[in-house]
């Protein structure tokens, strides 16, 4: 397992595509429509994305959305604290993983 304490971290792009789907086929049993990577790579008020990029090689990525409160549903309010959700934006995970190599070193944790 190679130790990578040096990364850097930055915002999803166009650029990535091609990675984030080969990177999604990986990772996840969901297979996401064309269009899905171009939204998370360019609406940057409804995404938020980030990439760990180790030698130009992103070896891991969060895709998040941003919703308003209110725009939950039911089942999603009643998991959080109802207290701070007046008029809040809630960011909601969609994907994250991490290359295989660089697991168990935080990366995760840090995206």
């Amino acid at each position: 397992m190679p130790s990578c304490n040096n990364y850097q971290i930055r915002a999803l792009t166009p650029d990535d595509v091609t990675e984030l789907k080969f990177l999604h086929k990986q990772w996840f049993p969901v297979e996401y429509p064309n269009s899905w990577y171009q939204d998370i790579t360019t609406d940057k008020e409804k995404y938020l994305t980030l990439a760990a990029v180790h030698d130009d090689t992103i070896i891991g990525l969060v895709v998040t959305e941003l919703r308003q409160s209110k725009a939950c549903t039911p089942d999603e309010i009643a998991l959080l604290d109802r207290a701070q959700l007046r008029d809040s934006i809630l960011t909601y995970i969609m994907t994250l993983g991490v290359r295989q190599q660089y697991r168990r070193q935080g990366i995760a944790t840090v995206l």
